[in-house]
């Protein structure tokens, strides 16, 4: 919801150049390439549940940042955090889907996790008519609160599928 301002922002606050918008996403590339590797392993090592947590932490603080940043190298925390959060999506999304059921209910699971989330991509169109009728830092409040509750609830109220025992959703065909 808010990524797609940041740059928009951080230009209008601190009066850069068109040009600024050019290092921001050299900051995101790197951060990116350094981020995948890392979380990669955390993924490996302690599962995609906490990846997830993670990136909503990453995008509440992008989004607070982003309100706090006095100066564009404190914003360039913003950047960072927003690669962090897209790689750390791009990671865990759907490999978390793929923990929570048997293989044979893996194609239907990705398929309705696809489906559900699909709509959520509505929100930069919510968020640019936010920033048109109160600014960018409304946008920016809102999305870091949402984040806030995204990590909250991923934390505490979801399982991690790696402790729990496999129990397929959809009873199989196959008679033995």
């Amino acid at each position: 919801m808010a990524g797609a301002y940041y740059a928009v922002h951080a230009i209008q606050k601190f009066g850069l150049s068109d040009s600024s918008a050019g290092f921001f996403t050299v900051m995101i590339m790197c951060s990116t390439i350094v981020g995948n590797m890392f979380f990669g392993s955390i993924a490996d090592r302690y599962g995609h549940k906490v990846n997830l947590v993670l990136a909503a932490v990453s995008t509440a603080v992008s989004c607070f940042m982003a309100l706090l940043a006095s100066d564009q190298l404190s914003y360039l925390i913003v950047f960072v955090g927003m690669a962090f959060q897209i790689g750390l999506s791009g990671i865990s999304r759907l490999s978390i889907v793929a923990e929570l059921c048997s293989e044979a209910e893996r194609p239907t699971y990705v398929a309705l996790t696809n489906l559900v989330t699909s709509p959520f991509i509505l929100f930069g169109l919510i968020a640019g008519g936010i920033a048109g009728q109160f600014g960018y830092d409304a946008v920016f409040f809102i999305a870091g609160l949402l984040a806030v509750a995204s990590a909250l609830w991923m934390a505490f109220r979801v399982a991690e599928p790696r402790e729990n025992v496999r129990r397929p959703f959809v009873q199989s065909t196959q008679y033995e």
